[in-house]
């Protein structure tokens, strides 16, 4: 996910701030309010915040101590509504310190509940530096549920793959950095459940970004996760996701900006969670090859032109061993507005075809107001009357209508 900030100071103490974030990939969850900090006395803070987004609203609020060692703790209360059944109330107490000028330790201890049942969770981690380059880090989580109910979760988890009462997880990651030229990161978690189900998680996420010349940027990434359960069965779940891009923006000709990106997406469920009424025991799984691309050529001063094309080819295979196919083809075309250096305001019109469907063409408008807080980040907010996302990674549910808050990025 990808969160951004925005604050003013009135006085020393008092920062009013607007906060937007969202997710790159994924299920859409895009999130925007605002909050205050207030500086209660020196080196203590006071937050208050509130957002909302599609998937629920959230409000928070929070102290933070910050010491003179670059050490910091915090304790918060957070409460969200879903807007369906009881609200989740969670608490996390925490605090880091430094064990040297480039590593530092940090822990927490969160407690929440939800319809009767009580989670709590102890984490520890450790991150460090090694030269100008390297960074690396460990984690180590426990999770328990208890509540009058809980013991029927070892039912559902049986039933459903729902969460069982009690799992460790380890992770750690590493990453190397050679100033813009070359990065490279890679971060795995291993999960063990220790009730019923007994199961087992590794997830996986991977990129490696290299700048070719001043004009060309290649950036790839691979996240993998894989379940294995071994009572009952040995029936795994598989996700894969591999993605390549290349951007040339040419320093000589700054007015054309062109990305190209080929992803492969694939997604094995386990037997276990199609066995109950919402799938009624209808089993399947997933993959696709996506290949998108965007081309932004700037008129003039106040005019620019964006186009989006983008292709999916899926293949459905079912239990009974049959394989559909199904073909999306995505067009997006756009006019950006150039109010001001900073200010654009853009109009886009997308039309969505899908093979295998009843309604197979999909099209409408896009309207959307954004500024440049970064040289490389823009923010804005929007309306689509439309009921599809534009990008294929996405399985698309038709509900896409409505008010948006995108933040925009480049490498």
């Amino acid at each position: 996910g990808v969160t951004g900030k925005v604050g003013y100071h009135i006085n020393d103490r008092l920062l009013p701030y607007v906060k937007v974030q969202t997710t790159i990939d994924g299920k859409s969850d895009q999130q925007f309010g605002g909050g205050v900090r207030y500086e209660v006395i020196h080196n203590l803070f006071a937050y208050l915040e509130q957002m909302f987004g599609p998937l629920g609203d959230s409000t928070y609020f929070g102290f933070e101590r910050q010491h003179g060692n670059g050490a910091r703790s915090y304790a918060n209360l957070r409460s969200v509504d879903r807007g369906i059944g009881d609200k989740t109330l969670s608490t996390a107490i925490g605090n880091s310190f430094s064990l040297s000028e480039k590593s530092r330790m940090y822990t927490e201890r969160e407690y929440s509940s939800y319809q009767g049942v009580d989670g709590f969770a102890d984490i520890l981690g450790y991150e460090g530096q090694t030269g100008d380059h390297w960074d690396y880090g460990s984690t180590f989580e426990r999770r328990h549920l208890t509540g009058s109910t809980t013991r029927l979760l070892d039912q559902a988890a049986q039933d459903a793959l729902a969460r069982a009462n009690t799992f460790n997880t380890v992770g750690g990651h590493i990453a190397y950095a050679d100033g813009k030229k070359f990065r490279a990161r890679s971060h795995v978690e291993v999960r063990v459940d220790q009730d019923a189900p007994n199961m087992a998680q590794i997830v996986t996420r991977n990129s490696v970004q290299y700048q070719l010349n001043e004009d060309v940027s290649l950036l790839s990434y691979f996240n993998y996760g894989d379940t294995r359960q071994t009572d009952p069965g040995n029936n795994p779940a598989t996700f894969v996701e591999l993605s390549n891009g290349i951007a040339y923006r040419p320093v000589s000709n700054d007015k054309l900006n062109l990305l190209a990106r080929y992803t492969y997406l694939r997604d094995l469920g386990s037997d276990a969670q199609y066995n109950t009424g919402y799938y009624d025991n209808f089993q399947f799984d997933q993959s696709a090859h996506i290949v998108a691309t965007d081309i932004s050529y700037d008129l003039n001063r106040f005019f620019g032109l964006v186009e989006k094309l983008a292709f999916k080819r899926s293949i459905v295979n079912t239990a009974s061993n049959t394989g559909v196919a199904a073909n999306s083809f995505l067009s997006a075309n756009r006019i950006n507005f150039h109010v001001t250096r900073k200010w654009d305001f853009a109009v886009e019109y997308r039309i969505l075809w899908q093979s295998a469907t009843l309604d197979s063409l999909k099209h409408g408008a896009l309207v959307e107001i954004d500024r440049e807080f970064y040289e490389y980040v823009r923010l804005g907010v929007g309306y689509n009357f439309t009921d599809f996302s534009d990008d294929l990674r996405d399985t698309n549910s038709f509900h896409s209508q409505g008010p948006f808050v995108r933040m925009t990025g480049k490498f």
